[in-house]
């Protein structure tokens, strides 16, 4: 069991848990009580939960039945039910919606799966992320050190995204918060 910030969190051995990096990503949320968010890979649920008790609404998105189902037991045992849990990969799942923050820690999906290209992730997700943002729209994605490069900045800001970059200087892997909002209505 975890208890972050009064948030109980029950996990699954078949379920990620919450790493350092999640605890990283949470105190670096940029969170409006209006907000509706996507939270793409929800795991056992504690940034869901955390979001829902913030915010207006939660849709979180998981291709893990198991995760969507420890995920369901969190989200029920702290009452958050102001929250959708939607099985799928990326955005498949949320085809016609659009969201104020759109929240992705690949580098936990990345810590749990070892046949996936990072960048090439990283670049659909950036690629296809204007489509489910509303106009004033913004994400947060938590990368690997080794993905918070110069380049990877540089193709996120050609797609009209002012981008923030926020160290993890506790992260063993150089973990990097990258904070983006749109640039206008383009």
């Amino acid at each position: 069991m975890i208890n972050y910030q009064g948030i109980l969190i029950k996990t699954h051995e078949a379920v990620p848990q919450p790493s350092l990096d999640t605890y990283f990503l949470l105190e670096n949320l940029n969170i409006k009580r209006t907000d509706e968010i996507l939270e793409i890979g929800t795991g056992a649920g504690l940034v869901t939960v955390y979001c829902a008790q913030r915010t207006r609404n939660v849709v979180a998105i998981d291709i893990s039945e198991k995760s969507l189902r420890c995920s369901l037991a969190n989200i029920i045992a702290n009452r958050t039910y102001n929250t959708q849990l939607k099985k799928g990969e990326l955005f498949e799942s949320v085809e016609d919606q659009k969201f104020d923050l759109i929240i992705f820690n690949l580098s936990q999906l990345l810590a749990t799966s070892t046949d996936l290209n990072p960048e090439k992730l990283l670049a659909g997700f950036t690629k296809k992320v204007r489509d489910y943002l509303k106009p004033e729209g913004r994400f947060q994605v938590l990368v690997p050190g080794i993905l918070a490069s110069e380049d990877t900045v540089s193709t996120i800001e050609q797609n009209n995204f002012i981008v923030d970059l926020i160290p993890h200087d506790k992260s063993p892997t150089g973990d990097y918060i990258i904070k983006v909002d749109l640039k206008g209505d383009s």
